[in-house]
């Protein structure tokens, strides 16, 4: 996908060959399926198409897609992450996934996960303050050290998720492998929207009040962390914290 290649190309990433932990994403038990691989398609994605669709619709909605997904700890994706993925790649807005929107989410996940390995220096599973810094520096992004620790601390699952949502016990510490990828793809976002009004590339912009609203209210993937109050924007979903980090972006900026 050309986010995702951008963000390759601007950090010079070399995909790791050799990585200590071996860990797959998708948590999937192949069956053999009844409904025959469509022509020209890969039989082995569409076994793991068919395994994720468990309703047998032919098309994969958000929870069925979150139960198909894990992280490095065994932890289930967060579905705001799930919501965003659908976003990106539910290119009809049904709402669902069909076949070949799945082909791209594959490649896509596939993509940050090697992402993922090559910055979590430590094998640790998750991403530090340290290697964040470190992955939005290679991809282009310097945030000011106050802009990065609101992000850590947005993202960082075990300030963010309380111990039922891990079976009863404390979540780890560190940014996990679904919300790395949520953060990334929202830091770039607000960048782009900041950019889109800094029409003398000078880092400065002064806008309005409906200026500000519309551009985040607009913003297309930005998903919450199950905290807070929404806002609704036709099909958009805004929750507060995105708002306050974008008007922390804004402020520091200005």
């Amino acid at each position: 996908m050309r986010e995702l290649d951008a963000v390759w190309r601007t950090a010079r990433i070399r995909c790791p060959t050799r990585l200590r932990r071996p860990w797959w994403p998708w948590r999937l038990r192949t069956s053999r399926s009844t409904r025959r691989t469509p022509a020209g398609a890969d039989p082995q994605l569409w076994s793991w198409f068919t395994a994720v669709d468990t309703d047998r619709s032919g098309h994969i909605s958000a929870h069925e897609l979150q139960k198909a997904l894990i992280n490095g700890d065994w932890s289930p994706f967060d579905l705001d992450t799930v919501k965003l993925l659908m976003s990106i790649f539910d290119t009809d807005r049904s709402g669902t996934i069909g076949f070949n929107e799945f082909a791209g989410l594959w490649k896509y996940i596939k993509d940050w996960q090697n992402v993922f390995r090559h910055f979590d220096r430590d094998n640790s599973g998750s991403i530090d303050g340290q290697e964040l810094h470190d992955a939005l520096r290679q991809f282009g992004y310097n945030l000011s050290p106050q802009l990065l620790q609101l992000v850590q601390r947005k993202y960082d699952v075990k300030a963010t998720t309380t111990q039922a949502a891990y079976g009863g016990r404390a979540a780890p510490p560190g940014i996990s492998f679904d919300r790395f990828v949520r953060a990334c793809v929202v830091v770039k976002q607000i960048t782009e929207s900041f950019s889109k009004l800094d029409t003398d590339r000078d880092g400065w912009i002064q806008i309005n009040y409906d200026q500000f609203m519309q551009t985040v209210l607009t913003l297309p993937t930005i998903c919450g962390d199950g905290v807070g109050e929404v806002l609704e924007y036709g099909d958009v979903t805004v929750r507060e914290e995105e708002i306050v980090l974008y008007s922390n972006a804004v402020a520091m900026s200005a």
